[in-house]
């Protein structure tokens, strides 16, 4: 490391490290005052990162320094604040063709790199390395592992990537190309999709994407685009990888930042949120007012707290359950289901199915007081 570069490093503050990402930390610059991702990697591909300085790649982050040090690499790039796929996948239930328009602006992404001389491949393609910016635009991030395409070299000589999205030829079965990345493009959309909620064709081009043999993948991301283009009907417009998603970005963004507020709040128009209001408001109400009586007697008794709050907690449930609150809706078989009357038929059989254990919960209670 040179003294130049020292002195660069040295303008760089350490904020915190992220959790759960060991060498990689917050920084923010003494000059400007911003913040900036630092890792420091023992595992890299120097070259990659050189080319993401050098030229702007839309829909990545930013690089601002690349120095090496011995046997690492510390990189300073732009901090990207919002959620991953990984992160939005608790709380949101991707529909096909939200699925389909995230996969389009990604290939979008890749084609930059896999058309460069020589080409690059990311070989990490997975929710967690996608991101949806806090101003609603697709990001591809973690390049730690991605390579330039060697033309006369037959394998990778390093066994690396994610286990579940990783391609054969990372294993040592080839050597990673534009179709390792289309694998792993794959595997994303079976990931956001489960199988009962995604259509023949959609299945269809999952299935030609993670086909364990490379020449039987679509060849390369602008084709695989073309067919989920022609998927959806026609192409996306775009205007620019940059632009400002107003409509599935910016309504995952919106999910995230309101992923932990009731159904009803997680609108954005506020008459569905007024509504929301006035109905839990009566929920409460008709739950406090409950009236038990007992030999033609009205009670106050214990009994009757007790039945107010579990005949409460019952229909929170199914508010709960029916509004998909945080993705609920995966955990109870049918609820989840991309048809409307298989979901209406699991609600009914969970509404009953609660019923019966509070009225047994209520029975034991009562039985000791």
């Amino acid at each position: 490391m040179t003294t130049k570069e020292e002195c660069i490093l040295s303008m760089y503050q350490e904020v915190t490290e992220i959790d759960g990402h060991k060498g990689i930390s917050l920084v923010k610059h003494q000059l400007d005052g911003k913040i900036y991702i630092k890792k420091e990697l023992t595992a890299f591909h120097s070259n990659v990162y050189q080319y993401l300085k050098i030229h702007r790649m839309e829909g990545v982050p930013k690089v601002y320094e690349v120095i090496r040090e011995e046997n690492r690499l510390i990189v300073i790039e732009e901090y990207i604040h919002g959620s991953t796929l990984e992160e939005l996948l608790k709380s949101h239930r991707f529909t096909e063709r939200e699925t389909v328009e995230l996969v389009v602006k990604l290939c979008r992404i890749l084609e930059q790199f896999h058309e460069a001389d020589p080409p690059i491949v990311h070989r990490d393609i997975k929710p967690s390395n996608i991101m949806i910016s806090a101003d609603g635009v697709l990001k591809l991030i973690d390049f730690n592992i991605a390579r330039e395409v060697v033309a006369d070299q037959s394998k990778d000589t390093r066994m690396m990537g994610t286990a579940s999205y990783a391609a054969p030829e990372q294993f040592g079965f080839g050597q990673s190309d534009g179709r390792t990345d289309i694998y792993g493009i794959g595997r994303l959309m079976q990931e956001l999709l489960p199988e009962t909620d995604c259509s023949q064709k959609l299945k269809e081009i999952i299935n030609k994407c993670t086909n364990l043999e490379p020449k039987s993948r679509y060849q390369n991301v602008g084709k695989l685009r073309a067919a989920l283009e022609r998927w959806m009907g026609g192409s996306i417009s775009h205007g620019g990888l940059e632009n400002r998603d107003s409509g599935i970005l910016g309504k995952l963004e919106h999910g995230r930042k309101y992923s932990y507020a009731l159904p009803g709040f997680r609108s954005r128009k506020w008459s569905i949120r007024l509504l929301a209001i006035l109905g839990y408001a009566s929920l409460i109400y008709l739950c406090s007012t409950i009236v038990i009586t007992i030999e033609g007697k009205e009670t106050t008794t214990p009994i009757l707290i007790t039945y107010r709050i579990t005949c409460f907690i019952y229909f929170m449930f199914l508010v709960l359950l029916i509004g998909d609150y945080r993705g609920i809706g995966k955990k109870f078989p049918l609820c989840d289901h991309r048809l409307v009357w298989v979901r209406v038929i699991g609600w009914f059989c969970y509404a009953f199915l609660a019923l019966v254990i509070w009225v047994i919960v209520f029975s034991l209670i009562t039985s000791v007081m």
